[in-house]
């Protein structure tokens, strides 16, 4: 909603939701669901399903006993299976066609005054008297997808992986507003920062989100698009 500025609700029944949505917004006419598919009640025009390239299906047992949300012969009733990054380990379960992504690094965003700055302008103007030095907090599934990518940029980092969606420990939040160098998290961790900004945030300087996109090939969106069209004229 931050970057787009798109009607979101949130909330555990997704049916609710949907029906939240569509009553306060009636022009809507997609809408997209977040973690939807183990929602059997949420009805649904098109399934997607996206699989960490580097961890592929782990070892292929749902939660708990493994990463998995729905069993792997859901795979087979996906419209479509993104992978984001490259597939380390090709399994004979994952369907034929899949469509890779990536994220890709687009600019920061200073947390205090929310000015933007290009990932070049950046070093130089925050990073150069610590030789590049900075530290990176991420509370997301794959932390270190994170860092690598900042330290593709040519970054030192001292990081703070938590698991996803941990609130930062109160002693991790008391050590980062001792540094000097920049803190920079991903824009999921900066939404919740920004609703809770600890005392010593207090000026420019310290705190960025990375911000990025995950460009999609022409070819992906439009058969989502025509799939969607068709799927919808059955419908009604």
């Amino acid at each position: 909603y931050q970057r787009l500025g798109l009607p979101v609700v949130v909330h555990p029944d997704r049916v609710r939701a949907a029906s939240q949505l569509r009553a306060r917004y009636p022009e809507v006419d997609v809408l997209l669901s977040d973690d939807g598919l183990q929602h059997h009640k949420l009805a649904r025009t098109i399934e997607l399903v996206v699989i960490d390239g580097a961890r592929g299906l782990g070892n292929r047992f749902c939660l708990p006993a493994g990463p998995l949300r729905e069993p792997i012969s859901a795979l087979s009733k996906m419209d479509f299976v993104l992978v984001n990054g490259a597939l380390a380990n090709p399994h004979p379960f994952m369907p034929q066609m899949h469509w890779p992504v990536a994220f890709e690094l687009g600019y920061l965003c200073d947390l205090h005054d929310e000015a933007r700055y290009p990932i070049a302008e950046f070093i130089e103007q925050f990073l150069s008297a610590s030789e590049g030095r900075a530290t990176a907090l991420a509370a997301i599934g794959h932390p270190e997808r994170f860092f690598d990518a900042l330290r593709a940029l040519g970054l030192t980092l001292e990081t703070y992986p938590l698991a996803d969606h941990q609130p930062v420990p109160t002693e991790v939040l008391a050590h980062l507003g001792q540094l000097t160098q920049p803190l920079l998290m991903t824009e999921k961790d900066a939404v919740k920062w920004r609703e809770r900004k600890p005392a010593w945030h207090t000026q420019s300087g310290q705190v960025f989100a990375v911000c990025g996109h995950i460009p999609l090939s022409s070819a992906l969106v439009d058969s989502v698009l025509t799939l969607l069209d068709e799927r919808s004229k059955t419908a009604s």
